[in-house]
């Protein structure tokens, strides 16, 4: 559709594959062509001009994915602002500086910070926001309207007598400690056999599946156990007692109707698709009024011959949340600046629990115990581009004291020494323990170059060839590294030797015609790239030739 009218292909990302999959197939059913490009999905196309994709797995990608020309990039659950999203947006609008960004959220708002977006196409800019993502709201639905039309089931809130006493949960920081949670809902066999009583008789009349939100894994098990058996399954996001597929059998018994009660704990907040779903039973707290409507949303599918949904409340959810009585009015509220919001997290090595400071943008994720951020509806790790773990705050090392008077030595961001692989803080310049001097690998390179009479070689990922308006005889090269540096160089065609030099170039992307057309060239080899700094123009290298050895080999 937008390739017709713009000429330009269009990106849409989900962070799990299970939405990736879901979009994609709505999408299709219209008889309209698209790939798919997911790891997890096991799918890396990008053939058709509407391509759906998970973030991690484009930007692993991302060269590849900058020559497609894409004009618009769409980002389902758009709340989810994710540094590897950004980083999406930033390369391909270096590509293509008229890139359009659309994000599409039913919860367009972050516990802490507020709206994600600053200004409102009829309100005009929103107070209630901290460093929103995007810039503007440009259309809104409202749930009544969406209700009106037809397009979402109308939610019933139920009456019940029965409750947990949330009034004992302990904030900390904004955010309900682990212990206060455990003491509310862990253990109270009487009181959860009563509320899963009321729930199973109230749900009696309906048709349809009952889905249980619990607080933690004990708890869940509980629930199940006062549940008739056979008619009822569990699934927590913890690998250990659950793997992926038997969860995933689970929930294709529930929507398939063999199941008629799921209890679940973090599992099911987002992209579950149980459209015979007619009772959500909300047996927990939550802080997060986003994560709240994620969970009351999963009764909104339309099914046939459903009319509405029970939405029964037994830890004081809606009066916190929605006091108006309006599922479609909840309370938003930004965070104001300079309050800090702080997390625990126990250290692996020594148990200290300690108490960071959370990173922005991480309202959408769940801590583990350790402090590392996990997605909440399978509870596996969130990590960067390299693989490696993200931690849901600021903090650097441990605090706690082992052998009555050394500080803990456990990392969760550091700093490697080359020389004895010490774990170092990321800030220091030299190894605590061998006093090696600890450089960046990018400069290491460079200054080893420099000490071989200035000239200096990097790996080559792509180059990108400009052109002088004013002389076509000058080329301007940048070349990216394949250690994500940027080197300029500048070559003048009306020198002899410098005319080798650009035919080099030239060999090394395979490019056919005298002058290379502006663009952007992989470089598919092992080849690096020798040149020094220049003595005319500070802005631009010299370049000396190529090489095929690597400069650390």
């Amino acid at each position: 559709m937008f390739f017709e009218m713009a000429g330009k292909k269009t990106l849409c990302l989900a962070s799990r594959g299970l939405l990736v999959e879901q979009n994609s197939e709505k999408y299709m059913e219209y008889g309209l062509p698209a790939s798919i490009f997911a790891d997890s999905l096991k799918k890396k196309s990008l053939r058709h001009n509407t391509v759906f994709g998970m973030p991690k797995t484009v930007w692993n990608a991302i060269e590849r994915v900058k020559k497609e020309n894409f004009g618009l990039v769409i980002v389902d659950e758009a709340h989810e602002v994710t540094p590897t999203l950004k980083n999406i947006i930033d390369k391909l609008r270096e590509h293509n500086p008229a890139l359009r960004l659309i994000g599409l959220s039913a919860t367009p708002f972050r516990r802490g910070s507020g709206y994600i977006y600053e200004s409102h196409y009829e309100l005009g800019f929103m107070d209630e926001c901290i460093d929103p993502y995007y810039k503007k709201c440009t259309f809104e639905i409202s749930g009544k309207e969406l209700l009106n039309r037809g397009y979402i089931t109308r939610p019933i809130i139920g009456k019940t007598a029965l409750r947990y006493e949330t009034e004992n949960l302990a904030l900390k920081n904004g955010k309900f400690s682990e212990e206060s949670i455990h003491q509310v809902f862990d253990g109270r066999g009487r009181l959860t056999a009563e509320i899963v009583k009321d729930v199973v008789e109230t749900a009696a009349p309906y048709a349809g599946g009952v889905l249980f939100f619990c607080a933690t894994i004990q708890h869940t098990q509980e629930v199940l156990e006062s549940l008739p058996p056979g008619h009822a399954a569990m699934t927590v996001g913890d690998q250990k007692l659950q793997s992926k597929e038997d969860r995933r059998c689970v929930e294709k018994a529930f929507k398939e109707g063999k199941l008629r009660y799921l209890a679940n704990v973090g599992t099911q907040t987002t992209g579950s698709d149980f459209k015979q779903c007619v009772v959500i039973a909300l047996l927990r707290r939550s802080e997060s009024v986003s994560l709240l409507m994620q969970m009351i949303g999963r009764g909104m599918r339309k099914y046939p011959g459903k009319e509405f949904f029970l939405v029964l409340d037994y830890a004081d959810n809606m009066s916190t949340h929605f006091p108006s009585g309006d599922i479609f009015q909840p309370v938003i509220k930004a965070k104001k600046k300079g309050e800090s919001e702080k997390i625990p997290a126990i250290c692996p090595e020594c148990n200290h629990e300690n108490q960071f400071a959370m990173r922005p943008d991480m309202d959408n994720y769940v801590s583990n115990e350790n402090g590392y951020a996990t997605w909440p509806d399978t509870g596996d790790l969130v990590t960067n581009v390299e693989g490696d773990p993200i931690p849901m705050h600021l903090g650097r090392r441990c605090t706690g004291i082992v052998r009555r008077v050394e500080r803990c030595g456990y990392y969760w961001t550091s700093k490697q020494c080359p020389e004895c692989d010490h774990l170092n803080d990321i800030s220091s310049r030299y190894c605590q323990k061998c006093k090696h001097e600890l450089v960046n690998p990018n400069d290491k390179l460079a200054l080893e170059g420099a000490k071989q009479g200035s000239i200096m070689s990097e790996p080559i990922a792509t180059m990108e060839f400009l052109k002088f308006p004013d002389d076509l005889s000058k080329k301007d090269v940048v070349v990216h590294t394949a250690l994500g540096k940027k080197i300029r160089v500048f070559v003048n065609t009306k020198n002899a030797d410098k005319r080798e030099l650009y035919r080099q170039l030239r060999d090394v992307i395979k490019a056919e015609p005298k002058d290379i057309p502006e663009g952007v060239y992989p470089v598919e080899s092992n080849i690096c790239i020798e040149f020094k700094k220049s003595t005319k123009n500070p802005r631009y290298n010299d370049f000396v030739g190529l090489s095929d050895a690597m400069p650390w080999s």
